[in-house]
């Protein structure tokens, strides 16, 4: 019978003669709990849904922050990585290619 704005058609519907399971029947029908008692229970039931739909989406949000700021954070650091494990390969490249002078000096300058 929800959403609530189908229940006048239906009940209108049902109401016609000819056009349900029981055409000829006049019985009133009683809805139990009244209209007001539904809606005076659905309302805060509904209110407190929405509250927690938004509660959910703003976790949601921020975990969804988290997750893009430490994948920036890790493509960072891999970078950094990256240049640091070039920067020391120069230097020792460097460091060796300075001993193999000195050493190439020295028994240049001993012969």
């Amino acid at each position: 019978m929800l959403p609530l704005k189908n229940l006048k058609e239906f009940l209108e519907q049902f109401r016609k003669p000819g056009s349900g399971d029981h055409p000829d029947d006049e019985r009133e029908i009683l809805f139990e709990p009244s209209v007001h008692e539904v809606l005076n229970a659905l309302l805060p039931f509904y209110v407190d849904h929405q509250v927690h739909q938004i509660a959910l989406s703003a976790k949601a949000s921020e975990h969804s922050a988290r997750m893009v700021a430490m994948k920036t954070a890790k493509d960072n650091a891999t970078e950094l990585l990256g240049d640091l494990t070039l920067e020391y390969n120069k230097a020792r490249q460097a460091a060796i290619t300075q001993e193999i002078l000195e050493i190439a000096a020295a028994q240049f300058s001993a012969a």
